[in-house]
């Protein structure tokens, strides 16, 4: 961050910046975890284990949302199918 503090022109554009760029890849993200997300890049603090938490909940819940989804294209639906399996595997592994 540039000196002089958070609400300098130059940090509220870097702010503004960040945000938009947030906005316009990950149309979904949480604002809490983006916020966290912009102080572990400029601070180095790291992101609360209960945000990385709500974050994959919010994640896993649009998957599956989107797996009910009548109308879903069959190749997007395997596409979905085969991510719930391996995450489903990643946190078996991570457990044992």
């Amino acid at each position: 961050m540039a000196g002089g503090g958070t609400h300098t022109r130059d940090n509220v554009r870097i702010t503004h910046w960040f945000c938009n760029l947030k906005k316009n890849t990950y149309s979904d993200e949480l604002p809490e975890y983006a916020k966290a997300t912009l102080a572990r890049r400029l601070y180095g603090t790291p992101i609360p284990e209960a945000l990385i938490r709500a974050r994959q909940a919010h994640h896993r819940d649009r998957r599956e949302r989107m797996l009910a989804d009548p109308d879903l294209d069959p190749r997007r639906r395997e596409l979905l199918e085969r991510m719930q399996v391996a995450f489903g595997r990643r946190s078996r592994l991570k457990e044992n």
